[in-house]
Parts: structure tokens; C-alpha cells; sequence
């Protein structure tokens, strides 16, 4: 009993010394692995050279001739006879022109203006007088003014002002112009044709 116990105890001693160097072994073999490197030659091929530059192609074109040059016979130039018809062409005669400078007889325009005195009789207002005393003189209580105009009346009895003569209101200058404006008389005769006047014109002016 005592010898089976011993070897028991023996074959228990192998075996862990048995597993121990097992387990030994495999440490040591991948501590080999891992420290050993495999450095390979790899012959590298050199890169092939550059293909050479093609040759340069000579760009030599055959000139055109810009002058075409015709080979063989030349050309033969055919003259043709065209009778002339013989045509009698009569040039007109070109008349006479007298550059001679024609003289003008002078037509005189009747603008002469005559005075009252000279006239078949007065011109007669035919529209009635439209203007208004000034603020001014209603204020001072000034119940008549006078203005006096000189007036040119026209052969169709318009008329139109020359100047003004007497005027003591300034602020009347705008209704005195529209007045004129406005305002016709009968056309000046002068023996018995309408003739242009000149004359001067007072006019009052009322409260």
C-alpha cells in the first residue's frame, strides 16, 4: 500500500513536470515566432525608359502655284466685226437763257399810321370797358381815377398798347393790358379805306 502511494505520488510529479515543460516549450516557440523576421529579396525592376521623341516630320508642303499655268495650246482670241449702224443722233437745241438781272419794280406796303385829325371820323368803342379801381384808392375813399394810354388801333379794329401815359396806381398795370387786350373798335377809315390809327386814349375809372 505505501509503495502504490509513492508511486501515485510520483506519477503525479511527472505528469505536472511533463505539463510544465509542454507549457514552456510553446511560450519559448512563440516568443521565437514573434521575434523572428522573414526579410525577403525582391529584385525590383528599373522602369522602362521614355519611348525616344518621334522624329520630326517635315512639314515641307509643296507651294501652290498662285499663277495657273495652262500647258498645251493657248488660247485663241476670236474678233468679231459688229457693223456699225450708222445712226443720225440730233443733240437738242438748249435755249437761251438771259442771265441778265431782271428789274424789280418796288410794290410800297401802306404802313403809314394817321392821327385822329386826319381820319374820315372817330373810331367808336364797340366793347365795354372791364376794369376795376384799385384797393388802394377805395381805402383813401378816391371815388374816380384817370389813366391815359397811347394805343395803336388796327384796320380790323384791334388794338394794341404803346405806352402808358399817366397812370398813378402801378397795381392797375395788369387790368389796363387785358383791357386793351379785350377791348375793339370800329376800323379807322381814311377816304373811305380802313386805314391804322394812332391815338391817345383816357380812360376814368369809377367807384
Amino acid at each position: 500500500m505505501k509503495s502504490l502511494r509513492t508511486l501515485s505520488v510520483l506519477f503525479s510529479l511527472a505528469t505536472f513536470s511533463l505539463a510544465l515543460l509542454v507549457m514552456w516549450l510553446g511560450r519559448s516557440a512563440v516568443f521565437e515566432h514573434k521575434d523572428s523576421v522573414t526579410v525577403r529579396k525582391v529584385d525590383v525592376m528599373p522602369s522602362p525608359p521614355p519611348p525616344p521623341p518621334p522624329p520630326k516630320t517635315q512639314q515641307r508642303q509643296t507651294e501652290q502655284s498662285l499663277h495657273l499655268r495652262v500647258e498645251g495650246q493657248q488660247a485663241k482670241v476670236v474678233t468679231v466685226d459688229i457693223p456699225q449702224s450708222q445712226l443720225s443722233i440730233k443733240l437738242p437745241t438748249v435755249p437761251r437763257i438771259d442771265t441778265s438781272m431782271p428789274e424789280w419794280q418796288s410794290v410800297g406796303v401802306d404802313i403809314q399810321v394817321f392821327e385822329l385829325d386826319n381820319l374820315d371820323g372817330l373810331p367808336m368803342l364797340l366793347t365795354p370797358l372791364r376794369i376795376k379801381m384799385p384797393r388802394r384808392a377805395t381805402l383813401r375813399g378816391v371815388s374816380k381815377i384817370m389813366i391815359s394810354l397811347r394805343v395803336l388801333i388796327d384796320v380790323d379794329g384791334s388794338i394794341t398798347l404803346l405806352e402808358v401815359l399817366e397812370n398813378d396806381y402801378p397795381e392797375l398795370l395788369p387790368q389796363i393790358k387785358k383791357m386793351v387786350q379785350n377791348s375793339r373798335f370800329s376800323a379807322p377809315m381814311k377816304d373811305g379805306v380802313p386805314v391804322r390809327a394812332r391815338f391817345v386814349w383816357p380812360i376814368a375809372i369809377n367807384s
